[in-house]
């Protein structure tokens, strides 16, 4: 070695013998702080007496424990075991695969249990980090125990997060990439109930104010209220725009990597945009223009058809535009309204796919690149839409629309496709282009008509936000009564493409007037329906149900088995005695084990009915016709299972359609929504498709209930089994629906209790188990969810979307080596 690479080497010893001082100085204040808080709660127990009475001494164990919990007991925890990531210097550290993670050890000698305030910093370069923690209780962890983190660009983040009661090893997941990074010791302070629900309240009160939190409570009483704070306790982003910012707006170093991905690609399709304007805002219409010359795919090409506009200064920019080559504008010299102006803009279109613009809406400058990205991946794909979010005045995004991939009945509930939508050019002309019989809904129209054609295996969607769609007065955007006659020529659109596909259905409007509801026609004869209703005592709950589905059903054409799983109380058996005096209604007594996929099993083998509905014992039906809107909704072709809308007793939502993925397993969509409340665009109140419905009223045919054999009544006694029963539904290609029309009280429960025993918390963990081993590959990507949504609650809020989405990251520099 010579003298230069010696004094070198010296001199990188001597910087990790410093850095490392740091480290261990940091370690020290934190241990210090620790030793500080723990003094101070000894002092404080210490100045009161404890040789006192047995009432005092009860009193002073009270105090402590809230002192306990108040002060916290502290853990630094630090990284033991690491894999793929190599410690270049104390604090600092290179991961060499795109899936790091520690095993971490804790100062204490334990590993922290129970609520947790977790306090970290991260910092990777200019990158977002978006750590996750797993804790391992005992039997090992999966991707069920991930705990998600907020993110942070290098500041010290502190949320609030649930442990085991016991947890025997914890792991740390920092980043999700190769690269450098620097990460300090990780504090966790082990929290009681009552200070985090003070925290949380405290919180609340300074962002929402005391008022709000007020009328919470009066709408979810304690059990509402645990919930909504502990929602609140790991929430995600809410603030859009900052959300943007960290994960999708793009850098210089983007860029240049998306021209180098450009450059890569095996083939290159053409798009013609294709933009109709009329009297447009001068300045909204250049933004248009400027979106699409501004295009990082540099293949397309725009073509303006101008209805007549009577504004000069329309004339004078389009003028001004056509310079550019690629760049195409037809002048009509009379006004034909939108849907004659679009097929004006088409007769100029060359490319091989088309995509539709609004004369005052913006493409991000990425459109087109992520377009040409799935046109490569499926060239076969027909129709492919982007997410969305809106534009106003004065430039600033909002409310950010994060669809589901192709969901065939919520499609016809509202045209969530719309913006940003691509289509096959020679589909566009093999089915006739727009008909201006449907102007203001001719996109609508053009949408199913192809869609009728290719079939759902050729529409691709695109989960990134690639459109903004303009707010100004008279637009849709920005209310949807701006175009009343938009409604009406959707319907009709609705009513053709039923038409075409064999199906008779009436479209009205939903409540709010915005939204389509397809009533499909009654089966004649009406098909026999099993009900199904597993009970145990607790007549008072049976007997709601009961008097419900005897006085608020209309449906004519039922049989209601009642398996009455042991039921040991005098008055249980004397109202099952008297209701069975109507010949619709039997008994079937089974005294085994609860197993409630074995109850249904047996009971539906043992009736008559063409279909079969598993009704809970703690339901109760709203509206007379509930089972009769059920019915028509499982008649459509390809439907398997339906499902209703739920309420709790407070009328917040307890069901409308179940995701997959929350929680691991599976969660419930919009839970705790007011029932008035519209939603995440107005889904909970539109018929829909979901991964799966809960069991508590679920209707499907006894055809397909034997294809797959019922419900798993071997590995999901209690749990589960609904959502693997849908799941094999799906499989078998049949859709899943939501019909909110059919509404019902559900009390959850109520008769069997809840599962907080250490038997059924066991019991719990093993059928999640069940569920990860045989369906992981398919909840973890519910199609009617979308990855930029936190999968971490039952409301849609914005998540952590991995930054390995991007096509275009490993052409990114490394800033951090």
């Amino acid at each position: 070695m010579t003298d230069p690479d010696l004094r070198t080497a010296r001199q990188k010893a001597r910087d990790f013998e410093i850095a490392e001082m740091d480290q261990n100085a940091r370690i020290r204040d934190l241990e210090e702080k620790i030793e500080l808080l723990e003094a101070e709660k000894r002092d404080l127990l210490s100045s009161t007496s404890w040789r006192v009475s047995a009432p005092v001494r009860m009193a002073g164990r009270f105090v402590e424990r809230i002192l306990g919990g108040v002060l916290g007991r502290a853990h630094v925890l630090t990284p033991a075991r690491l894999y793929d990531v190599e410690m270049t210097e104390p604090g600092v550290y290179q991961a060499t695969d795109i899936r790091p993670f520690f095993l971490l050890s804790s100062s204490r000698g334990r590993f922290p249990c129970g609520w947790v305030e977790i306090s970290y910093r991260l910092k990777a370069g200019d990158r977002v980090v978006t750590p996750s923690l797993f804790a391992d209780p005992g039997e090992g962890s999966t991707e069920a125990d991930r705990k998600r983190l907020p993110p942070t660009e290098g500041q010290t983040v502190t949320c609030y997060i649930r442990l085991p009661d016991k947890v025997r090893a914890m792991r740390f997941d920092p980043i999700n990439w190769k690269g450098r990074f620097e990460m300090d010791p990780i504090l966790a302070r082990e929290i009681s109930r009552l200070q985090l629900g003070f925290q949380l309240i405290l919180n609340q009160v300074r962002e929402d104010g005391l008022p709000d939190l007020i009328k919470r409570f009066r709408r979810g009483g304690w059990t509402g209220m645990k919930e909504y704070l502990a929602r609140q306790a790991t929430k995600a982003i809410d603030n859009y725009e900052n959300w943007r910012g960290l994960f999708w707006t793009l850098s210089a170093d983007d860029r240049t990597a998306i021209a180098k991905h450009i450059e890569q690609f095996e083939s290159y399709p053409t798009f013609s945009v294709v933009m109709p304007t009329y009297n447009s805002d001068p300045e909204h219409l250049r933004a248009a223009i400027d979106s699409v010359r501004d295009q990082l795919y540099p293949h397309w090409e725009l073509c303006i058809a101008d209805d007549a506009s009577s504004i000069a200064e329309v004339r004078q920019l389009l003028d001004e535009v056509a310079v550019d080559p690629r760049i195409k504008i037809v002048f009509r010299e009379t006004n034909g309204h939108i849907a004659v102006a679009s097929n004006s803009a088409l007769d100029l279109a060359t490319g091989d796919y088309i995509a539709l613009l609004d004369h005052d809406d913006v493409l991000t400058t990425d459109a087109l690149y992520w377009m040409a990205l799935e046109v490569i991946a499926h060239p076969d794909a027909a129709i492919i839409y982007s997410d969305e979010d809106k534009i106003d005045e004065v430039g600033r995004v909002f409310q950010p629309y994060f669809k589901p991939d192709w969901s065939p009945e919520l499609v016809l509930s509202q045209n969530y496709v719309n913006h940003l939508g691509v289509y096959r050019r020679d589909e566009v002309e093999a089915v006739g282009r727009f008909r201006d019989a449907f102007k203001g809904s001719q996109d609508y129209d053009l949408l199913l008509r192809i869609a009728d054609r290719v079939g759902p295996g050729r529409i691709r969607h695109v989960p990134v936000v690639l459109y903004h769609w303009r707010t100004v007065a008279g637009s849709i955007a920005a209310g949807g009564d701006a175009k009343d006659y938009a409604h009406g020529a959707a319907r009709r659109a609705i009513v053709e493409h039923l038409e075409r596909n064999g199906q008779t259905a009436e479209v009205v409007a939903t409540e709010d007037g915005f939204g389509h509801r397809v009533v499909p026609a009654m089966p004649d004869p009406a098909p026999k329906v099993t009900i199904v209703v597993p009970t145990r005592d607790k007549v008072e709950v049976l007997k709601v149900c009961i008097d419900g589905l005897l006085s608020k059903t209309d449906y004519p054409n039922w049989e209601l088995l009642i398996v009455d799983n042991g039921s040991e109380q005098a008055d249980t058996a004397r109202y099952l005695s008297e209701i069975t005096t109507d010949p619709r209604i039997r008994v079937l007594r089974d005294d085994g084990a609860f197993n409630y996929s074995r109850l249904n099993n047996s009971a539906v083998a043992q009736g008559s009915g063409e279909l079969v509905l598993l009704l809970n014992n703690d339901v109760e039906p709203i509206n007379p016709g509930w089972l009769e809107e059920m019915v028509r909704q499982l008649s459509r072709t390809g439907v398997g299972v339906v499902g209703a809308k739920l309420y709790f007793p407070d009328d917040t939502i307890q069901h409308v359609g179940v995701t997959t993925g929350i929680g691991g397993v599976a969660g419930h969509f919009e839970k705790r929504l007011p029932r008035e409340g519209d939603g995440y665009f107005q889904r909970p109140n539109l018929i829909h498709n979901a991964t799966a419905v809960t069991g508590a009223c679920l209707l499907t045919t006894r055809e397909l209930w034997d294809a797959v054999g019922g419900l798993d009544e071997e590995h999901l006694t209690v749990a589960f089994n609904d959502v693997d029963f849908c799941l094999k539904i799906r499989a078998l290609g049949h859709r899943i629906v939501v019909a909110p029309a059919a509404e019902l009280y559900h009390y959850e429960s109520v008769s069997r209790g809840t599962d907080n025993a250490p038997a059924k918390l066991a019991r719990f963990r093993r059928e999640m188990a069940t569920m990860r081993d045989r369906w992981g590959h398919v909840i973890d990507q519910d199609p009617y969810w979308n990855p930029n949504l936190h999968i971490d609650n039952e409301s849609p809020t914005l998540g952590f979307p991995p930054r390995l989405r991007k096509p275009w990251q490993s052409l990114l520099p490394d800033r951090t080596t």
